[in-house]
């Protein structure tokens, strides 16, 4: 008879941890959409983030998604809080910096922006994303800070080096240079655009 209680007892214990296991792929599966309804998003990330169970890196990953959530809904405040959180669990996420950059740059806080841009890009160097994001922050910065343009243009070139298919990091070119005054390539940037998306 104890044999049999023993046995329900591991099969019971194998259900549950399966049930709970089938729930962790249906929050997982949500936290990781990037469209859709991202307040539940938000609760899907939020359940992984509050499990202690879970590894360090798994949490991270789940608070750098729901900052992501904040961050499309313009919630910058919380954005940030939730990669501060990120950062703190693992502090090896290239793109948590580079996701905290960008939400710093909708606070208007450049110079923090760029420190973690440049963060980003110390961790992951040849990231085209990283490079896009960083000459973004430039560009927002550009109208106060001399030189920044130049350094927007050289980020968004790097990036088109390595991925020369970046329609965004040409039309962000084409832009800086259009602040700058340069009619000639921001013309030519644009025209790259239109052939990279009709092909």
């Amino acid at each position: 008879m104890r044999d049999y209680l023993r046995f329900f007892c591991v099969l019971a214990a194998v259900l549950c941890a399966g049930a709970s296991r089938a729930a962790s792929d249906a929050d997982w599966s949500e936290c990781k959409r990037e469209d859709g309804d991202r307040a539940k998003i938000i609760a899907a990330c939020a359940r992984i983030a509050g499990d202690k169970h879970s590894p360090p890196r798994d949490r991270a990953i789940a608070l750098n998604n729901r900052g992501n959530a904040y961050q499309t809904n313009k919630d910058f405040g919380r954005a940030i809080a939730d990669y501060d959180a990120a950062l703190r669990l693992d502090p090896n996420l290239a793109h948590t910096y580079l996701n905290r950059a960008l939400a710093l740059k909708g606070e208007g806080e450049y110079a923090r922006a760029l420190a973690d841009a440049n963060k980003s890009l110390e961790l992951e160097p040849a990231d085209p994303v990283a490079l896009r994001g960083r000459g973004d922050i430039y560009v927002a910065r550009g109208k106060r800070a001399e030189g920044d343009l130049d350094a927007a243009i050289a980020d968004y070139t790097e990036a088109i080096r390595l991925d020369p298919r970046d329609s965004i990091a040409y039309r962000h070119r084409g832009l800086a240079y259009e602040a700058k005054g340069d009619g000639e390539h921001a013309s030519a940037d644009y025209n790259m655009v239109i052939q990279l998306r009709t092909k």
